[in-house]
């Protein structure tokens, strides 16, 4: 199953350059991080380090964590589990019992999950992929997540979302983003399963949701079918991914009032300028 997998063979030495940062994890910045990000086997390393870059913009502090780290100790500490883009089978191997029991209780307990493309598949239940249906077993997301989304893997492109009317959406309408083997999302109340999910995108071409949002126990899921945290025409996501392509603006003020919202900042700023 490749369909979600590491998305560019070129990045296997630089894995084990970073292996030191795999076993043992990074601080950013000093201070007590509120985020860890999960980085081990399957996490697609363009995707991370952009994703650390556009956290060190917000001022944000976080930690990484491997899934020995997640299975043994848990998520104690923390206020947002982030499972970046990469290959959802190995998320699925590596994070056992334990380690998927430690991120159901961060969330019921008021933490928060944010899971990008392959996160955000493995948040599901079901994942269907060119038509064939895996059960996954953390089921946050009482639903299935269909891929790939308007691009055959493995090629990807920008797309434009339609952002629906919700506070985190105040002041903008559409975003070009990038979208890389991400799926779609649905709920599954037809199945007798309830769950109350917000629309934050729809897929401007398919008209289908790229991005949800739900209460979880006292925490906030957000699962995200494309990929924000990549600045394609722009190297200060400290990659050179998809230079080629023009990204119509940053998405990162976006995220920044995705996080704002799952985190319940009192004084969050509904802004979408990149200079403020």
């Amino acid at each position: 199953m490749k369909e979600w997998g590491i998305k560019t063979g070129r990045l296997v030495s630089l894995a084990l350059l970073l292996l030191p940062a795999l076993l043992f994890g990074h601080d950013s910045r000093g201070g007590n991080a509120i985020i860890t990000l999960y980085h081990d086997e399957g996490v697609w390393l363009d995707g991370l380090i952009a994703t650390e870059h556009m956290l060190d913009w917000m001022g944000l502090n976080w930690r990484e964590v491997n899934a020995d780290e997640l299975n043994e100790h848990g998520l104690s500490g923390f206020r947002v589990f982030w499972l970046p883009g990469g290959w959802a089978p190995d998320y699925l191997e590596k994070i056992h019992a334990p380690g998927r029991e430690a991120i159901l209780k961060l969330v019921r307990k008021g933490g928060a999950y944010v899971g990008v493309c392959a996160g955000a598949y493995y948040a599901a239940q079901i994942v269907v992929w060119e038509g064939e249906s895996h059960p996954y077993p953390l089921g946050l997301f009482r639903g299935r997540v269909v891929g790939p989304e308007i691009f055959p893997w493995p090629r990807y492109g920008m797309v434009e979302l339609e952002l629906t009317e919700h506070p985190i959406n105040i002041g903008t309408q559409e975003e070009w983003v990038l979208l890389y083997g991400g799926g779609h999302f649905e709920p599954a109340a037809s199945q007798g399963q309830e769950q109350e999910v917000e629309v934050l995108a729809r897929y401007k071409e398919t008209g289908q949701p790229a991005a949800i949002a739900f209460s979880y126990g006292q925490g906030r899921v957000l699962l995200i079918g494309v990929h924000p945290e990549i600045e394609e025409d722009d190297t200060r996501d400290g990659t050179y991914f998809a230079q080629h392509l023009d990204d119509h603006g940053s998405d990162w003020p976006w995220m920044r009032a995705m996080l704002e919202w799952l985190l319940n900042m009192k004084e969050a700023r509904w802004c979408f300028k990149i200079s403020c």
